[in-house]
């Protein structure tokens, strides 16, 4: 004695023309055309996008990796964002280039220390090598 599967649901197709719809547009005298409902749902299209920052230019890295190869450890954001501003650079650009620095370093295998310490807004200076 099998017993017999009930049948399953069938799933009505979207109408974008519903019910709903037509009551809507019937109401109304003045519109005599027909309205989908995703259209009363429909965002606004406004420029709501951000404009894309500039990047930092190839001097500004200069600079960045001259401060990381002779100090490895994270400045703390308020003389990051210092820095940044008195080289025309973004601050959230200068954070990530450190926080990258930083993901970089662990990868590695050589985290950085919780210590941070005040980057000096001058230009760094290179270190001349001493001629043999």
């Amino acid at each position: 004695m099998a017993t017999a599967k009930p049948e399953a649901k069938k799933r009505p197709i979207h109408n974008p023309t519903s019910e709903k719809t037509r009551q809507v547009s019937q109401k109304s005298s003045k519109s005599t055309r027909i309205r989908p409902s995703a259209y009363y749902t429909a965002k606004p299209s406004s420029p709501s996008h951000k404009t894309a920052k500039p990047y930092l230019s190839s001097s500004q890295l200069l600079d960045l990796w001259t401060i990381w190869r002779y100090d490895q450890r994270l400045p703390s954001k308020t003389s990051r964002n210092a820095w940044a501003l008195s080289r025309g650079a973004d601050p959230e650009k200068v954070d990530t280039w450190f926080y990258r620095r930083k993901t970089a370093a662990r990868k590695a295998g050589n985290p950085l220390s919780d210590e941070t310490y005040e980057l000096p807004l001058d230009a760094p200076q290179e270190k001349k090598k001493q001629p043999r």
